[in-house]
């Protein structure tokens, strides 16, 4: 997508996959824009859960007293400058495209099963640019 929309009354969430190698050195995987959460374990039973519990916390709650609590989602990063300058230096960044890809040769096993690492990150307000993570 070309262009980001300021649209009042919504939210973007994203989920990070990582593994983690034998060094335990992290490698991220991908990040899915709207991201599967229905439950496939127990502990994405409870996880996806939570996860959408608390995005409420931060999308409604949090706009309605500025002190409500987001539960476990956390501010990383908060814009201090205008939305115009982030998207005018991503335009002269336009012609560059990357993909980065990377073997895992060594994954860490669990009972003899590689496994990755979901991490949610959510974007409640494009201006100013706000990064939550979970």
């Amino acid at each position: 997508q070309d262009i980001i929309e300021d649209r009042k009354n919504s939210f973007e969430l994203y989920g990070a996959d990582f593994m983690v190698d034998s060094e335990f050195t992290p490698w991220l995987i991908e990040i899915n824009c709207s991201p599967a959460m229905g439950a496939t374990t127990k502990v994405t039973e409870r996880l996806c859960s939570e996860v959408l519990d608390d995005c409420i916390k931060v999308v409604i709650d949090k706009k309605e007293c500025r002190s409500a609590s987001t539960g476990k989602w956390e501010v990383i990063y908060k814009q201090q400058n205008n939305l115009d300058e982030i998207i005018k230096l991503a335009d002269s960044c336009k012609e560059e495209k990357w993909v980065i890809q990377k073997y895992i040769e060594h994954p860490f096993l669990v009972h003899q099963t590689k496994f990755d690492i979901r991490q949610w990150f959510m974007v409640p307000d494009w201006n100013p640019l706000t990064l939550y993570f979970y």
